[in-house]
């Protein structure tokens, strides 16, 4: 038929369709199948007529379903616009909120944070009352924004339904019917995602929940010095032929090591390496309580740095752990390191400088 209306084969010798459109083409095949159908006056059968009607009847039906889709869209369209409306409401309310509770937080005046916490255990309490404090506002939150969540769940869930139901009209084609619908359904998966992070209880708390947070982190990161209060040192006997004293450091039990798994928070055994004539004047300085031990600690962390503070000068005497591993000079430059037969993350073997 396509060839015929582009006059590009003859059908007929007969009848000629120049400049004529495809119905009218459709129609003359059709006469040339039934010679008989036609009058002599080159009227129409009444079966032609009768498809013209049908197809009209069909089209006017079309335009009638696509005008009350129009109009149920409209409708839709307002809906969510109101409910748009109500739900940006809550969340400005639930701003409001936030805002009055973080002006009473006390990360917020992150400056008096140390002064306000002087020791690890009043940092450690602090910790521990943030932390509570956090739980509460995330699950004061989600009491509220879970059944907004739940509504938009639900309305999603119509659409889908109603588009999984959907069925290809007449003149649809299936594969392009097939793939319209796996369209529609990825653009209304993407806005129930976009929608419900909108009202994520992470996402709406995070602004007041923030500053807690950071008071935290920069608490449980902040090194406190600890001394004879909570540690106490035993001294062994000096190894002349290692040239060592063996030092057995005790911290005493809090609240919180004492709850933990972490046995470093309780014993440490140390060495002090120290020449013969050196040892000598320590073990006098030791006996005339001139050395006392200082550590430093982080909130429910173990020891950082553990020294030996000698007060006669001043001077700082590290400890060393009782098995150190043995240290060499690598020269500057660059070398090759890795393995292509280890562990994965030992490959490949590439050049570090």
């Amino acid at each position: 038929i396509q060839n015929i209306f582009d006059n590009k084969v003859v059908y007929s010798k007969s009848l000629t369709c120049k400049n004529c459109d495809a119905f009218q083409v459709v129609r003359k095949l059709k006469i040339l199948s039934r010679a008989d159908t036609e009058d002599d006056n080159g009227t129409l059968p009444t079966f032609e007529a009768e498809t013209q009607q049908k197809i009209e009847k069909l089209l006017q039906e079309q335009q009638a379903i696509e005008q009350e889709m129009k109009q149920a869209n409209a409708v839709e369209r307002k809906r969510l616009q109101e409910s748009s409306v109500r739900r940006e409401a809550q969340l400005a309310k639930l701003k409001a909120t936030a805002e009055a509770r973080r002006s009473a937080s006390p990360g917020q005046n992150l400056d008096k944070l140390f002064s306000s916490f002087p020791t690890v255990q009043s940092a450690e309490a602090e910790i521990t009352n943030l932390s509570a404090k956090i739980a509460e506002i995330e699950a004061g939150y989600d009491e509220e924004l879970s059944q907004i969540r739940q509504k938009i769940a639900q309305r999603y869930r119509t659409q889908l339904r109603a588009l999984d139901k959907e069925q290809p009209g007449e003149f649809d084609l299936p594969i392009p019917f097939q793939e319209s619908q796996l369209k529609r359904r990825a653009a209304l998966e993407k806005q129930r995602a976009a929608e419900l992070s909108r009202f994520d209880t992470s996402a709406v708390a995070e602004e007041e929940i923030a500053p807690l947070k950071k008071a935290v982190m920069l608490l449980q990161a902040h090194e406190y010095i600890i001394g004879a209060k909570e540690l106490t040192v035993e001294l062994g006997r000096y190894d002349i032929q290692r040239r060592y004293f063996p030092i057995l450091i005790k911290r005493k039990a809090t609240q919180s090591s004492a709850s933990s798994n972490n046995s470093d928070l309780v014993e440490l055994q140390r060495i002090l390496r120290l020449d013969i004539e050196e040892a000598k004047s320590f073990k006098q300085h030791w006996q005339a309580g001139l050395i006392r031990v200082e550590g430093k600690v982080r909130p429910n962390n173990d020891l950082n740095v553990v020294q030996l503070i000698n007060d006669a000068d001043g001077s700082v005497l590290p400890l060393l752990c009782t098995v150190c591993p043995e240290m060499i000079m690598i020269p500057a430059g660059s070398f090759k390191m890795g393995s292509n037969n280890g562990d994965d993350d030992e490959k490949p073997v590439h050049r570090v400088t």
